[in-house]
């Protein structure tokens, strides 16, 4: 099992992010926390957008990155905390526009193995369940290995494609 953790920026590097993924990465945490407001009794670390009063989480032990043209951000996790491998699991998926929860679009989740030359073996179940959240279930990565995940994000004005690698 792997945990879904930030990752140390040297590890990062190594995977071959340029520094501009890295500062695009930082600009979206920074502004996701320029949102913050009070948080109400029980609900610690939560923020919420003050232009469309959802709230986000705090992003600390998600997976986030900009897309390869810039248009969309996205951040994930696994649903209960870790990737299982060859274990059915789900995601909760947060995609943001300008630092802002950014609902509407299409999205689809792809996998593959590049070591291998296979993807999943089923297709994973996207769900928008509104203010920018999605769900993913019926994920299954079934070998050990690294994994590429490719977040394709659709609208009628735009597209664009979020990239993450996962060693599980």
């Amino acid at each position: 099992m792997t945990r879904a953790c930030a990752e140390p920026v040297d590890q990062v590097m190594s995977r071959g992010w340029s520094s501009r993924g890295l500062a695009l990465a930082a600009l979206l945490l920074a502004s996701v926390c320029a949102c913050r407001s009070a948080a109400a009794p029980g609900e610690a670390g939560v923020a919420v957008d003050g232009a469309s009063g959802a709230a986000l989480p705090d992003l600390s032990d998600w997976f986030v990155a900009s897309g390869d043209a810039g248009r969309y951000q996205l951040a994930w996790r696994p649903v209960g905390g870790v990737v299982p491998r060859n274990q059915d699991f789900s995601l909760e998926v947060l995609l943001l526009r300008e630092g802002r929860p950014h609902g509407g679009p299409r999205l689809v989740l792809r996998a593959s193995m590049p070591a291998h030359g296979h993807g999943l073996v089923r297709a994973p179940v996207v769900t928008e369940l509104g203010h920018g959240r999605y769900r993913v279930d019926a994920m299954l990565l079934h070998m050990r290995g690294l994994w590429v995940l490719v977040f394709d994000v659709t609208d009628s004005t735009a597209s664009d494609s979020v990239r993450f690698e996962l060693n599980v």
